[in-house]
């Protein structure tokens, strides 16, 4: 059996129950498993999480808000749980997040066109 999730499998490669053999970030883990990308899968993947505010949104607002999650992002009690659970701190400002957040959309488009041939039946 085999299983591809987030970190919260940790305490069971911890315990010994579960064997890690592969993750998908950019460096090894603390388990010292081998990332996708040595072992020839040009796969990187993080579990991101942002928050979007609706278009038109007043820029005063916008800044508020970013500075508000920016600050609880910065807690070392945040910090302290992305180091128990193995999750990288992983912060981008509004712009560079929607410049990601497109990409991704992209990325992920041609990935599911490729893999299942669906390029004539997603809406573009």
């Amino acid at each position: 059996m085999a299983i591809s999730d987030t970190t919260t499998w940790a305490p069971y490669v911890d315990s010994r129950a579960f064997r890690l053999l592969v993750t998908f970030g950019e460096k090894r883990s603390r388990w010292n498993a081998p990332t996708a990308r040595e072992l020839d899968f040009e796969i990187l993947s993080y579990s991101p999480f942002g928050i979007v505010a609706p278009k038109g949104m007043e820029p005063k607002l916008i800044k508020q808000l970013h500075d508000a999650f920016k600050r609880a992002l910065d807690d070392p009690e945040h910090i302290r749980l992305l180091a128990q659970l193995d999750l990288v701190y992983w912060y981008k400002s509004s712009e560079d997040y929607a410049d990601w957040a497109v990409d991704q959309f992209k990325f992920q488009r041609k990935l599911i066109e490729r893999t299942i041939g669906l390029s004539t039946a997603l809406p573009k």
